[in-house]
């Protein structure tokens, strides 16, 4: 009886244990902002770890925003979520900066995404970027935003319930492809399109080979089954044919995997549970055999 009491004991002293600890496991809740400087140095968390020219996420960030400026770097999610919400203009900021790739991270609500202004040969890639917008033309808010500069690369990106998708400024000879563009209020505005004083943006919606978007208003057929639409997507903002998607994808590109900042947690709850459970049956055993 005894023994059975302490293994009860021991497995609520575990439940305690998890409640407890489960609003802190890897996730940092602060206001401000982490900035990665021109030197590479880090400022504003710890939870970015630098590796060369790499700087990778190990766990979650809530309300503080990133500014990027460093160039040729690499700035990895790891499935990570980085989220600024309330009237902040971006999550993360980039400006003056070349051969910076940000990929593989989970941006969550406010104002703009990736705000990408005066730089070139950035690549966005692997990202989920959900919950961005507001504002009105001509300065709607957008999950991404390309200002001036260019030779971007959006690549492998779901951009999913955002105002825009992508906000184009000025901004020439970008490739966007094999993205997922899902129930965004508009999926790309350009004040080029609608106001004379503003030149319009270069860029191309597929691959130039066989690669182009998911756009979940497109309705065309795939009689040959190879994932990619019969017709062209020809994108009509206000009615106007402005630029073509000349191989839309039939489904969605797999989204990077989203690693809960709880699952250590649950996954070592478990286990404890497993072995607390365990023990009381040796101890039941135990008991039974002295009788």
């Amino acid at each position: 009886m005894i023994g059975e009491r302490r293994a009860t004991l021991l497995l609520l002293l575990i439940l305690c244990v998890a409640i407890v600890a489960f609003p802190n496991v890897e996730i940092v809740k602060a206001e401000g902002t982490i900035y990665i400087w021109a030197d590479g140095t880090i400022e504003g968390t710890d939870k970015i770890q630098k590796d060369g020219n790499i700087y990778t996420l190990t766990g979650s960030i809530y309300d503080k925003r990133m500014i990027i400026e460093k160039s040729n770097i690499i700035i990895d999610g790891n499935g990570h979520t980085l989220s600024c919400h309330g009237a902040t203009m971006y999550d993360v900021y980039l400006s003056n900066v070349e051969g910076v790739t940000i990929k593989n991270m989970v941006i969550d609500g406010g104002l703009n995404g990736i705000f990408v202004e005066d730089c070139t040969y950035v690549t966005i890639s692997g990202n989920k970027i959900t919950e961005i917008g507001g504002g009105f033309p001509p300065n709607p808010m957008a999950a991404i935003i390309l200002r001036h500069g260019g030779f971007h690369r959006i690549v492998g990106n779901s951009i999913v319930d955002n105002f825009v998708g992508i906000h184009f400024s000025t901004s020439s000879n970008n490739r966007i492809y094999n993205n997922n563009f899902i129930n965004n209020q508009g999926d790309l505005y350009d004040p080029g399109w609608y106001y004379p004083q503003t030149t319009p943006s270069t860029y191309f919606l597929d691959d130039g080979l066989s690669g182009g978007n998911y756009w979940s208003n497109y309705n065309g057929t795939d009689s040959d089954e190879d994932g990619i639409g019969d017709t062209p997507y020809i994108y009509k903002p206000e009615n106007e044919t402005l630029f073509t998607d000349n191989y839309p994808l039939m489904n969605p590109v797999p989204a990077i995997p989203e690693f809960p900042s709880w699952t250590p947690l649950l996954i070592t709850l478990v286990a404890l549970v497993a072995v607390a459970v365990v023990y009381r049956r040796k101890l039941q055993n135990w008991g039974r055999w002295r009788k």
